[in-house]
């Protein structure tokens, strides 16, 4: 069970809140003021945080600049609740790190699909960040957030073909043409992905082995793949030849 915590001076609006949340499966709690919202955050740790702009004593943006000053409160999806939809305000909540807004008025179904949204992209950014520490790989059927611009894309595991690096990263190519540039080294990938459909052909590069359209035989010590979708033809790096010849087929 997911913990929200809600920071509002409104009673009404807590109120509100409070009824639209618990029709979800979510532990609530709640902050009246943003003093009270910052030691609740710091003791419990939740989850996500809601929280107004416009509050008595320190407002919204003070809140959240102090948590990002501590390590254990920093990384916490946080989201403003406001009624004013003024640029400057927009602007200066993402600076601090806001990951989104939700404007009063509000729509129960959007409220709970914005909740939701954010604390997906949090567990997946999570196990994304920890480099497949502790065994923590992605299935097949996972999705997970890549950040394009200021956008999160959500795009799911097995629609990745190709991970090539570039520069100090690398790129995925995926279906339908598409293509994302991430922070992550090659190796981190190898660690996070599921090595049953996953296979390192290069130093450089993963690919996808459901994307394998035809292996290419030169000699026994020259291969090549031909993707998928892709039109790449990819010779494989001798030092992986003999590890993955059982995995293709050749």
């Amino acid at each position: 069970m997911k913990t929200i915590l809600i920071i509002e001076d409104d009673s009404l609006i807590r109120t509100n809140l409070q009824y639209l949340l618990n029709k979800g499966d979510y532990r609530l709690l709640i902050a009246s003021n943003g003093e009270e919202g910052i030691k609740i955050a710091r003791k419990d740790r939740p989850d996500l945080i809601i929280c107004d702009i416009l509050m008595p004593g320190i407002d919204g943006f003070e809140v959240k600049r102090r948590l990002e000053e501590d390590e254990s409160t920093a990384f916490i999806p946080f989201i403003f609740l406001t009624a004013k939809a003024d640029y400057e305000d927009l602007r200066k909540g993402m600076n601090l790190g806001a990951d989104d807004y939700i404007y009063k008025p509000f729509k129960a179904a959007d409220l709970l699909n914005t909740i939701e949204l954010r604390l997906a992209k949090y567990e997946t950014l999570k196990k994304f960040n920890g480099g497949g520490k502790n065994g923590n790989k992605f299935s097949y059927e996972d999705s997970l957030f890549i950040e394009s611009g200021n956008t999160p894309v959500l795009i799911k595991i097995k629609e990745i073909a190709l991970i090539e690096s570039e520069k100090s990263g690398t790129n995925l190519f995926l279906t339908q043409g598409r293509k994302y540039y991430t922070n992550k080294l090659v190796k981190v990938w190898e660690e996070l992905l599921p090595s049953n459909h996953f296979l390192r052909i290069r130093k450089s590069i993963i690919i996808n082995m459901n994307f394998i359209e035809q292996v290419e035989k030169v000699n026994y010590r020259k291969y090549f793949v031909i993707m998928k979708e892709l039109n790449k033809k990819i010779e494989i790096s001798q030092r992986f030849i003999i590890k993955i010849k059982d995995k293709i087929g050749v």
